[in-house]
């Protein structure tokens, strides 16, 4: 998984599907339940786009993707899929 700086900023950038953590899939939950759950169907790129948006962890590094298709981002579109079928 890729870190870097930017303008202050900590931002890692999740490529294999092990790099993301729990954390980073409960963010997903929340930019789901904020944005999403009321879709009928989940546009990928925006709740992407969103999550690196909102995605801020515990010790306020951001979140980046360098691809909408890679095994991390296709990890948390597996996760939503299940949550929202809970």
């Amino acid at each position: 998984m890729k870190t870097y700086v930017h303008n202050g900023v900590t931002y890692v950038e999740p490529h294999d599907a092990a790099d993301i953590t729990d954390e980073m899939l409960g963010l997903a939950e929340e930019v789901y339940d904020g944005w999403f759950d009321s879709d009928e169907a989940i546009d990928w790129e925006e709740f992407i786009d969103r999550l690196c948006k909102m995605g801020y962890l515990a010790d306020d590094t951001r979140l980046e993707f360098d691809t909408y298709d890679c095994p991390a981002v296709n990890k948390i579109k597996r996760h939503i899929r299940n949550y929202r079928n809970l």
